[in-house]
């Protein structure tokens, strides 16, 4: 991928976290990806399963993070506050 394609990701990534309204969207959807969850499980097929899901929503954040820091601090203190 070219820089320019990733400069463009990221600017249309920020501007999907941008007001507060699509913050929370986000949160529910990290919560139900079990980002601040554990996913150790005696049975191997439901942990790999909630690694999968958990692995997905790390992503997430990651492309917060790096579209925008300031937008990705606010969506992480509200995906604490409300969860």
């Amino acid at each position: 991928m070219s820089t320019e394609s990733r400069q463009i990701e990221l600017a249309e990534f920020s501007n999907m976290i941008r007001t507060e309204e699509q913050r929370r969207v986000f949160a529910r959807l990290l919560r139900a990806f079990g980002v601040n969850s554990g996913t150790f499980s005696e049975n191997h097929a439901r942990q790999s399963y909630a690694e999968g899901r958990r692995s997905a929503g790390q992503h997430i954040l990651d492309e917060a993070r790096a579209a925008d820091r300031t937008l990705y601090l606010k969506l992480i203190t509200e995906l604490h506050a409300d969860g």
